[in-house]
Parts: C-alpha cells; structure tokens; sequence
C-alpha cells in the first residue's frame, strides 16, 4: 500500500470527522485480539495494511464531568442487554458515508433535540438544569476511531499462555491517526503499513498532568543505526489469521429497544420526542 493512498484515505476520514457538529471466523472471544495499552505508555507495532474509520456511542456511565442516564439501569442487564458503546447508526462504514438525513440514530436524534432545545428554551432555565440539557447533549456526541490491524511486537500472543501468536486490532483515536500520517508523509518511497515493505513503528501517548484528560500521541519509526528498519512479514506472520476489520465495527443500538428504555428522569423522554411548547407557552419541563 502507497503513502499517498494512505494519506488520502487518512485526510478523507479526519476531514469526515471533522465535518461533525458536537452534538473471519474464530473463537475471538477466548482470544485478545484487542491491542491494549495496559500500564505502558510507549510500545512498538507493525500495521498491515489499510484502517477502517468508525462512529460510536458510549452511552454507559461516564467518569468525566456530570454524567446524565439517558436509559434506565435495566437496558444494560439481562440477554438482551444493550451494550454501553454501541456503534452510531448514522454512518456507514463500508462506504465511510452518513446517513443523508441522519434519522438512522436514535442517539443522535436525542443529542441533536438537547442543541435544539437548549438553544430555543435556554434563557428560561436555570443553570442547573442547563448544565442537564449539556450533559445529555455530551453523552450522544459521536467518537470517531479507526481500526487498524497490528503486530504487537512486545506481545504478539493471543492468549495467557502465550501458545497462539496472530493480529491484533490497535483502536486509535483522531490525534494517533494523525501521529501516523505524519510519519506515513516523511517515509517517501516506503508503504510504511505494506506486508513487503512496511516498517515498525514506536507508539507513544502523552497525559496531560494539569488535566489528566488530555492526551497527545507521536509514531516514530524503529531505526537500525541511521536508517528506518524495514520488516517485512515473515512467512510465519502471512500465516496469521486475518482479521476482517468491518466486523470489529460493532452495531448500531436496537431503535424500539433504546426508546422502551429511555430514562423517565431529567425530561429524556420530553427532548427525544422533541415536544414543543404547551399551550400556555412555557418549556414542556
């Protein structure tokens, strides 16, 4: 695969997720294909191949800022439990497109009709039930990730006892893809994600000590003495089960099911109806 084929596909998908508004086969389960950080903050990789861009929503309970319920604590137990990242309904990730008229997401209707209606009743409120209407506004905005399909070269096994060693699926947000681009720009002439002539790469993240939240990403590429260390895949490595990216997307929420399940507190039913004004002109909460 090209730099430049990289870089267009990276420049399309950052430039989609900016264009936002705020509001095969395998027991994969008894195997960790999902690359995990853990304690470390720096680890090397080897990506193969192109990423696949996805939207979703974390709908769970949030640690960051106040934290509103959009659903009620039943919707996420029994078997038909609804997962807490769920992916958004209004993007299609085979053709990285959205929705035209963006009525496949419930969570985005949601999150659309708080900005809609903070905006229209807003000076009527007080701010503690403004800062509610920002909460549940801030629970449905869209994260953008991109699936890429990696070598961990530190632990390249799938599971604890360290018998099975395959690909591994690096979830990365906007500023990592972008770290990887960056590089991807400076190595002219190397596919830097190519099965034949691609290269490892340094991943490192960066918390911020004043916010804790924060985070800024570098790539760098593994060197061998004053030149980029090229590394191809070993015969071993082609033999690696491959992983269909397009199936690690997740699934859009259940529509009914989201709405059965939609929290009778803080007016979560009110604004995903988007209910107008009563008869006497007042806020319908």
């Amino acid at each position: 695969m090209s730099n430049d084929f990289l870089s267009k596909h990276g420049a399309e998908a950052l430039k989609s997720a900016a264009s936002l508004s705020n509001n095969g086969g395998g027991n994969f389960a008894k195997e960790n294909i999902w690359f995990d950080w853990g304690k470390k903050d720096e680890h090397v990789i080897r990506i193969v191949g192109d990423f696949v861009s996805i939207r979703s929503h974390w709908i769970g309970e949030s640690k960051f800022g106040q934290d509103v319920a959009i659903l009620n604590p039943s919707a996420f137990k029994g078997d038909n439990k609804i997962p807490m990242q769920v992916a958004c309904g209004n993007w299609d990730v085979e053709t990285e497109s959205e929705d035209p008229d963006g009525d496949a997401c419930p969570i985005c209707r949601l999150g659309k009709n708080a900005d809609a209606m903070l905006k229209k009743y807003g000076k009527d409120l007080v701010e503690a039930d403004k800062n509610i209407f920002k909460a549940i506004r801030r629970k449905c905005a869209v994260k953008c990730n991109y699936l890429f399909k990696v070598i961990d070269r530190e632990n390249p096994y799938l599971d604890e006892e360290k018998t099975k060693k395959g690909y591994k699926i690096l979830r990365a947000p906007d500023k990592l893809l972008k770290a990887i681009l960056a590089l991807s720009d400076q190595m002219k002439g190397i596919g830097i994600t190519s099965p034949d002539e691609g290269i490892d790469i340094t991943i490192k993240k960066v918390v911020s000590d004043n916010t804790k939240t924060d985070v800024t990403y570098t790539a760098l590429a593994v060197m061998d003495g004053m030149k980029v260390k090229q590394t191809p895949l070993t015969a071993e490595e082609k033999e690696y089960r491959d992983l269909d990216l397009y199936k690690f997307a997740g699934k859009p929420v259940d529509k009914e099911r989201f709405e059965e399940e939609l929290s009778e507190e803080n007016n979560v039913k009110t604004i995903y109806e988007n209910a107008d004004m009563d008869e006497g002109g007042n806020a319908p909460f």
